[in-house]
């Protein structure tokens, strides 16, 4: 849509740059639950600051499933929160939208029921009741339904209607799921990806995660948000970590001993 291809790949560039900057919004959004405008604020300038923002210049859907998959945990916990109707479907909304953009997003199903324990976990050291709880798992059924009734529809459509492997929906990433998956080695490379996090996203904002789970955990006063969050954040990084460990065992030869 230019007059050459350098201007065409500028343009490209800076859509791109934009679209990835977009995921200061959720990170905005969801900080105006926990803490002052300011705050929020902060937080979400430094998300722009991020290192892998360096991937912005370069022309990857990873520019446009980072805000999205932000997005969608956002949603997600927003739901917990306050798992009306509307703001059930505006998760699964979410998470369809993500899963679109790239389909590893799909992790973010089993994120759901995992949030879901989780903060069933911190109500009870918040010292919610049987009823109180049994009241709020109820509310989440229109969740509960679409999911296992997606899922049926899913597999009924594959292999009845086109008789085709259930893999088929992954698309280019459908050979992924004939891969053999080790146990040792995904864990392995799990627990390397978790050591990183501290220098992807900073040390402090990590020690920050980890002090405010044990201090829920003790049953200290917290918000319902904060529940949410404590929830959501724990759920989507264990399985993004599985995910992204997996994919490398498959894919990443593994690093011969050295002699002692």
């Amino acid at each position: 849509f230019a007059d050459s291809m350098s201007t065409t790949y500028a343009l490209a560039k800076g859509i791109t740059a934009a679209a990835m900057s977009l995921a200061a919004v959720p990170v905005y959004l969801w900080g105006r639950r926990l803490v002052p405008p300011a705050a929020a604020l902060l937080a979400a300038a430094l998300t722009l600051l991020l290192p892998a923002f360096f991937f912005s210049e370069i022309l990857m859907t990873e520019a446009v499933f980072l805000p999205t998959f932000l997005l969608a945990v956002f949603a997600i916990a927003y739901m917990l929160e306050r798992p009306t109707l509307l703001a059930q479907l505006a998760a699964l909304g979410a998470i369809a939208l993500a899963v679109s953009v790239r389909v590893q997003g799909i992790v973010l199903l089993l994120v759901i029921p995992t949030a879901v324990l989780i903060k069933l976990l911190f109500e009870v050291r918040a010292g919610a009741t049987r009823a109180e709880l049994g009241a709020w798992l109820r509310r989440l059924w229109p969740t509960a339904a679409l999911l296992v009734g997606g899922t049926v529809l899913y597999v009924f459509y594959k292999l009845v209607v086109s008789s085709a492997p259930l893999s088929s929906g992954l698309g280019p990433y459908s050979s992924l799921a004939q891969a053999h998956y080790p146990f040792g080695s995904t864990a392995r490379w799990s627990v390397k990806h978790l050591a990183e996090l501290g220098l992807a996203v900073g040390l402090v904002p990590m020690s920050s995660l980890i002090v405010l789970l044990w201090l829920g955990l003790r049953g200290a006063p917290t918000t319902s948000s904060e529940r949410a969050f404590l929830s959501v954040v724990p759920a989507a990084l264990l399985w993004v970590l599985v995910e992204t460990g997996a994919f490398a065992a498959t894919t990443t030869p593994a690093l011969p001993s050295v002699p002692g």
